[in-house]
């Protein structure tokens, strides 16, 4: 014997298809906003390790490159510093 739905089925399931989707795009956001924080944080971090308290900074550096070559490694093409900076 086969079961049929009745005619508010299709309603109720795009309800949850709606609910399923806000949050799927609430969690791609907060994960762009931590992404842009992250590489806010890394590029200060890089700016007051290259100043060293100078007004400018020297890019282009070993500090730079080694960074990149191993957080390359480590995480992937999408971390490569230089693409960042």
């Amino acid at each position: 014997m086969s079961k049929t739905l009745p005619p508010s089925f299709e309603g109720f399931y795009n309800s949850i298809k709606e609910i399923l989707e806000a949050a799927r795009g609430r969690v791609y956001r907060a994960a762009n906003v931590e992404m842009v924080r992250a590489y806010w944080d890394i590029g200060r971090m890089i700016v007051e390790e290259e100043q060293k308290g100078s007004d400018r900074a020297e890019y282009g550096k070993y500090l730079v490159a080694t960074l990149s070559a191993k957080l390359t490694t480590e995480y992937g093409k999408g971390f490569h510093l230089l693409k960042i900076l």
